[in-house]
């Protein structure tokens, strides 16, 4: 297992966690993620991606998510702050970097329904 922040810190709260748990297969890595990708850090079949998302410049949101959906094979936890307003012109941009069909325009989205949406195009 391989954990991912651009934060020294986090990293050093890692490694004592992980030595507190007996953890001997976990390492951890520096890197950002607009950096990381299939190709820097190969597939993977989880990715916990928490309180990352609302930190990112709109034009690396999309391509960030792309880059994990490329990299994970099986789940996918996303922990961010939303906004359900406006989420109809969100889902479409999404759905066209992921090469997904949107099929309708939704002016606004439930957490129970985003969820529903991401979940079954994966």
């Amino acid at each position: 297992m391989k954990g991912l922040d651009a934060r020294i810190e986090r990293m050093d709260e890692g490694v004592k966690a992980a030595e507190r748990l007996g953890l001997r297969n976990l390492c951890f890595e520096q890197a950002g993620i607009r950096n990381v990708n299939i190709r820097s850090h190969g597939s993977v079949d989880i990715v916990l991606f928490l309180g990352i998302l609302y930190h990112l410049d709109q034009n690396d949101v999309f391509p960030v998510l792309k880059n994990i959906y490329e990299m994970c094979h099986q789940f996918v936890v996303i922990d961010t702050h939303i906004a359900l307003h406006g989420m109809g012109l969100i889902w479409n941009t999404m759905a066209e970097v992921m090469g997904v069909n949107s099929g309708v325009n939704m002016p606004m989205m439930t957490r129970k329904s985003y969820a529903e949406i991401v979940c079954s195009h994966h």
